[in-house]
């Protein structure tokens, strides 16, 4: 930035106002959902903490003291300018768009208060404060890793892949195949907490230590869940479960740590617990083997342990920006990927620790890409697809150029796989929100795309 708008405030606020313009009118042009645009303004607003980040001393954005010191002081007036500028405009833009194109399939409507039920992420479950959508609290969703296996919850009917719905306080554990049919199979189990899915779709472990039987909704109890389990993640061979557990009984404070433990599935017996680790955000992978895990730190930095004895094999630099979204790593066990909430996404070499490429994320014609909810490697690890609100980019890994951009439709994906073969690509939209005819705030369900990796152009779902 250039060091007159510190002392030249209001000509900053001219110049500022006139890109928040153009960042609105960009939005606008971009067909996405009102959930999207939440993400992207609340990352904008995010942004305006970056001078604060350079500071010294500020290791995490939940640090940050109160005063501000010059020179950053004089650049805070007209970021707000500009974040408040995009807020107000993208927000009274989708509130006021028209309803998606096809009819409102509203169901289990109630007029009943609407308690946050917390949000999807990663297929993962994980149990992070709830992300609203419209008025209506976003429900979790867990993706299993190899299988065609989708659970969520809502009301007691089947529900549809993409159906519209008013909201309904009802948490019923849904099971969708989507290789079979679009609708779902309710269980006669309720789950209110965070949710994780064997990679074979055959079981439901819940944030409240239960193991629930997808076909047949039959519930056991496991050992070793305490506290806040604010995680939950399967190994790839499906015999090990990691949770991050907090042990205070409110939300998390700056400087408090939380546990990563490993169980043995589906026994429940505990591996190792590792002290320290950060309690705001899960994101984490396993090594194709299942011996090994990558988790972000207390100092923003990844690191890889072993499943086993909680060994520390390596940290991966440079540290996030603030935290990260997504991890994966290559088939072959040599590649290593992390996105971070502010759109630094970095690739490692997985053994040595060395920062093979800092991925581009600016795409023409949109904003940058900021906050990937998604990364996946294809089988011979040429390519890494990254699934944000916009759409969904894939990247050479040789290169660490774009490869292609997929449509808008693709954006929004919350977990993304390559096929076998590596020819076609499989998406798992997030929930969001949208308008029905009256007005009514409804929530839209997950939708399940599949895209040809080649041409990047959409493919009917084969059953």
């Amino acid at each position: 930035m250039n060091p007159d708008y510190a002392s030249h405030p209001d000509t900053a606020a001219e110049a500022l106002g006139r890109v928040a313009g153009e960042a609105v009118e960009r939005m606008r042009a971009v067909p996405a959902p009102r959930e999207s645009v939440t993400r992207i303004i609340e990352r904008a607003a995010a942004w305006s903490d970056v001078a604060d980040m350079a500071a010294p001393g500020r290791a995490h954005p939940e640090e940050r003291p109160v005063q501000r010191r010059s020179p950053w002081w004089a650049l805070k007036v007209p970021a707000a300018i500009v974040f408040i500028s995009i807020a107000v405009g993208t927000s009274a833009y989708w509130v006021s768009r028209p309803r998606p194109a096809g009819d409102v399939n509203v169901k289990n409507a109630k007029d009943e208060p609407r308690p946050g039920n917390g949000t999807p992420g990663q297929g993962i479950g994980s149990p992070a404060p709830a992300r609203q959508a419209g008025t209506s609290p976003s429900r979790r969703l867990a993706v299993a890793g190899d299988a065609t296996i989708l659970v969520s919850t809502g009301g007691a009917k089947p529900i549809s892949l993409g159906d519209q719905q008013a909201y309904d306080a009802n948490t019923t554990v849904h099971v969708w195949d989507w290789s079979k049919a679009d609708a779902s199979r309710p269980l006669a189990v309720s789950v209110s907490t965070g949710m994780a899915v064997s990679p074979d779709g055959k079981w439901i472990v819940t944030a409240d230590g239960r193991l629930v039987d997808a076909a047949t909704g039959q519930v056991k109890h496991l050992e070793n869940f305490e506290g806040q389990v604010r995680g939950l993640r399967f190994s790839p061979d499906g015999r090990a479960l990691l949770l991050l557990i907090y042990r205070g009984k409110a939300n998390p404070r700056p400087g408090e740590g939380a546990i990563a433990r490993v169980l043995d599935f589906p026994s429940g017996k505990k591996r190792v617990d590792i002290e320290g680790q950060w309690p705001f955000t899960f994101a984490c992978a396993f090594t194709p083997d299942g011996g090994q895990f990558f988790l972000m730190d207390k100092d923003q930095l990844m690191r890889r342990w072993d499943v086993k004895t909680g060994e520390n094999f390596a940290r991966y630099e440079p540290a996030f920006t603030n935290s990260i979204r997504a991890v994966a790593v290559s088939p072959d066990a040599r590649q290593v990927a992390g996105a971070g909430t502010r759109g630094d996404i970095h690739v490692w070499e997985l053994a040595s620790g060395k920062l093979l490429h800092t991925l581009v994320t600016e795409q023409p014609g949109l904003t940058v890409l900021v906050g990937l909810d998604s990364l996946a490697f294809s089988p011979d690890a040429k390519l890494l697809a990254g699934g944000s609100s916009l759409k969904l980019v894939l990247w050479e890994t040789a290169s660490g150029r774009v490869a292609r951009s997929l449509p808008p439709q693709s954006g929004g994906a919350v977990h993304v796989r390559f096929s076998k073969d590596g020819k076609k690509l499989t998406t798992v939209r997030d929930f969001y929100g949208t308008n029905g005819r009256g007005g009514e705030d409804l929530l839209t369900y997950p939708e399940v795309r599949e895209w040809t990796v080649g041409s990047a152009e959409e493919m009917p779902l084969r059953r």
